[in-house]
């Protein structure tokens, strides 16, 4: 009765009552939409099995005739700081040297292994032969 004799209170519950009415069908809507991403994914993944990622190829470098000739010397020498290695090939800055033990770290058939030394920032290097490695 309170309804008949008051329309502004009847009105508003009905626009309330509207607004849950549309707040309900766009949950709804969205819960279907979910269900079907879901539905598409469980096939996705069953029908195709994930792609399987190649390895990066890795960069050869062919060395020259003089690094070559330097190489097995410096294999026999064994564990060398940059310095060391500046001086024994006879380079005139440090960039030379790691230019050139960059230069070997990618050579087919030879690997440097870097050891850092404790307090300080300096680090050994060694060449070795690839087959060393694996072994």
């Amino acid at each position: 009765m309170n309804e008949i004799v008051k329309p502004n209170a009847a009105m508003a519950e009905a626009a309330t009552l509207i607004d849950l009415r549309s707040n309900l069908s766009n949950v709804a809507r969205d819960v279907d939409t979910l269900f079907r991403l879901f539905e598409d994914l469980i096939e996705n993944s069953n029908s195709s099995p994930a792609p399987v990622e190649e390895a990066p190829k890795r960069t050869v470098i062919v060395l020259g005739k003089r690094e070559l000739a330097k190489l097995p010397a410096l294999i026999a020498e064994g564990w060398m700081t940059l310095d060391m290695l500046q001086v024994f090939l006879d380079a005139k800055s440090r960039h030379s040297a790691e230019n050139f033990l960059s230069k070997v770290r990618y050579a087919d058939g030879y690997n440097v292994i870097c050891q850092k030394l404790p307090r300080g920032k300096a680090k050994m290097y060694k060449i070795v032969n690839a087959d060393q490695v694996a072994a």
